[in-house]
């Protein structure tokens, strides 16, 4: 029998997890969050390349505590929300690395699938566990602000996605 069979299913407890970004808009950070998302993950820590995670990202869920700037992130030029609503992360190739793991997985964003690679930590205690990562992106790579919305001198390229998931236990 696979060591994959022994590996344990988690999902996220939306009430406790976070999926968030850092983006830069006229040469300042700016945090956002997306409030509505959901993840299953299949993971041993003993046993990392058994593993897979599968997110869906709702994108009309996105915040960034700046109305007008929420209303342009879901147009056509932006996330398209009308066309896109959903964005989905795959990851099926999951190592030891360092003192963590790396998840080698693609995202899909747009209608654009590329390979994005997730770093994460993961701690069981009695409850669940809990899952950290960070990821890079390009907003660009996936055509995320098309048209006049080009030109990085007013919205920057790079994207810094963290994840922060409370996971609960759905086998033993």
């Amino acid at each position: 029998m696979s060591t994959a069979a022994f590996a344990t299913d988690w999902h996220t407890d939306p009430a406790k997890s976070s999926l968030t970004f850092t983006a830069i808009q006229q040469r300042a950070e700016f945090q956002g969050e997306f409030e509505r998302f959901s993840a299953d993950i299949h993971f041993d820590p003993a046993s990392p390349e058994t593993g897979s995670i599968k997110a869906t990202i709702e994108l009309a869920s996105v915040e960034t505590q700046n109305d007008e700037r929420d209303d342009y992130l879901v147009l056509p030029e932006w996330l398209d929300v009308p066309q896109w609503p959903d964005s989905t992360y795959r990851a099926t190739d999951i190592k030891a690395d360092g003192n963590g793991f790396l998840a080698a997985g693609e995202l899909t964003l747009k209608g654009v699938t590329l390979p994005v690679d997730l770093r994460f930590s993961f701690t069981e205690d009695s409850a669940g566990a809990a899952f950290v990562g960070t990821a890079g992106l390009k907003r660009m790579d996936f055509n995320v602000g098309t048209g006049g919305w080009t030109d990085t001198r007013w919205v920057g390229d790079p994207v810094k996605i963290m994840v922060n998931l409370r996971l609960t236990r759905t086998n033993k």
